[in-house]
């Protein structure tokens, strides 16, 4: 609670996205503990606090990577409450973001091609996702493998299986 006093005191003294941002987190992390704790509500309230402070960290807007930071923290928060279309729209800005500021997208597109395939069931719009990740990172087995079970839901066993051996080349230990 040390931490909330701090965070609060820092906003009083110098409202900024950091701040905001940095206090959005503390809640979200503090709704993420209560998770299967039967306090539904206070967690449900930890979030609400943390898409505030999120917002407001964005309405300040004097710090371009706080920003996408606290774009991304709404982004999570909406995940853990299953609210798939604010997930979506908030990734989205996320990578628009990232892309904006040259930074790297790789979880933008990772995290949004995975709320796709498995909360939305929209595999092309996730494979599209996972074609970014491995442009990205053309070693990273956990695109291929996501992307692999795309093409498995949609019946393209030719691909599922190119992707399949891939990660088996990439990691043979794993796979």
């Amino acid at each position: 609670q040390n931490a909330l006093f701090d965070y609060t005191k820092c906003i009083e003294l110098e409202p900024s996205t950091y701040f905001y941002a940095l206090r959005g987190v503390f809640y979200y992390k503090h709704g993420l503990a209560l998770r299967g704790t039967n306090n539904d509500n206070f967690m449900n309230e930890l979030y609400d606090l943390a898409i505030e402070d999120y917002s407001k960290a964005i309405e300040i807007g004097d710090d371009d990577n706080y920003i996408n930071y606290a774009i991304n923290g709404r982004a999570n928060v909406y995940w853990q409450q299953e609210k798939w279309s604010l997930c979506i729209e908030e990734y989205t800005k996320y990578i628009e973001q990232e892309l904006s500021l040259g930074d790297d997208v790789y979880w933008g597109y990772s995290n949004r091609g995975r709320v796709y395939l498995e909360y939305l069931e929209e595999y092309d719009k996730a494979i599209e996702d996972f074609n970014k990740v491995i442009e990205i990172a053309p070693d990273d087995t956990e695109a291929y493998e996501l992307r692999a079970e795309c093409y498995v839901l949609l019946e393209d066993y030719q691909n599922a299986l190119f992707d399949y051996t891939k990660c088996i080349e990439l990691e043979p230990s794993t796979y």
